[in-house]
C-alpha cells in the first residue's frame, strides 16, 4: 500500500494541547491546584482525626486513598506532594491498625 504524501499526521498538530508549559501559565489551572491543594490537606485533616475507617467501607477508603495520591503526585510539585502522601499514609497504616488491632510493618516506627 503506497502513502500518500499529501497525507497529514492528525497528530502533529495537537502536540501543543499538551505541552507542561502551557499548563503551568493558565490561571484556571492555578486555581484548581490551589483548591486542590486545600481538599487534599482537608482530606490528611479528616484521616488524621479517624479513630477508625474515615469513609463507609473499605472499598471506598481504598478509592479515596487512590484519588489523593494520584491527585498529590499528578498536580503538585514533587517537594510538596511526597511529605503529603507520606504523611497520609502513615495516618492510614494508623487506621489499618486500629481496625485490625494488628501493627502493621512494626519495623517501620
Amino acid at each position: 500500500m503506497l502513502s500518500d504524501s499529501r497525507q497529514t499526521d492528525l497528530f502533529e498538530t495537537q502536540a501543543g494541547l499538551f505541552a507542561a508549559g502551557e499548563q503551568e501559565d493558565d490561571p484556571d489551572r492555578a486555581e484548581y491546584v490551589d483548591d486542590l491543594r486545600k481538599r487534599l490537606h482537608a482530606k490528611l485533616a479528616h484521616v488524621q482525626a479517624a479513630q477508625g475507617l474515615p469513609w463507609r467501607d473499605l472499598t471506598a477508603t481504598t478509592l479515596e486513598e487512590l484519588s489523593f495520591h494520584s491527585l498529590a503526585r499528578s498536580y503538585l510539585p514533587e517537594a510538596e506532594s511526597l511529605p503529603l502522601r507520606r504523611a497520609f499514609n502513615k495516618e492510614m497504616r494508623r487506621i489499618y491498625e486500629i481496625i485490625n488491632d494488628v501493627p502493621l510493618f512494626p519495623d517501620l516506627r
